[in-house]
């Protein structure tokens, strides 16, 4: 798990991987400012064979934290928006 603070903004890392009977999961869970964001992707027969040797494996998560960084930095909030025009008299 990873903590940091930047500007105000608390936000926890966490990189989880699980394997079972052959088959393994990657996940990223984001905490920031009390909202939680997860991203899971399958590991592929490569990655599960280097993970049971122990092996390091260089950017394993970084397709979940991509996916996880985008959907922090969009909102689903609407904005009232003004509309551009001649001003009334």
């Amino acid at each position: 798990m990873h903590y940091s603070s930047v500007n105000g903004v608390s936000r926890q890392q966490e990189n989880i991987v699980n394997v079972k009977n052959g088959k393994g999961t990657k996940t990223v869970k984001i905490v920031q400012n009390g909202k939680t964001k997860k991203a899971t992707r399958k590991l592929t027969d490569d990655n599960i064979q280097c993970i049971q040797k122990h092996q390091f494996i260089p950017g394993l998560f970084s397709d979940c934290l991509n996916d996880v960084n985008l959907r922090l930095g969009s909102s689903n909030t609407r904005r009232s928006t003004k509309k551009k025009g001649k001003a009334k008299k």
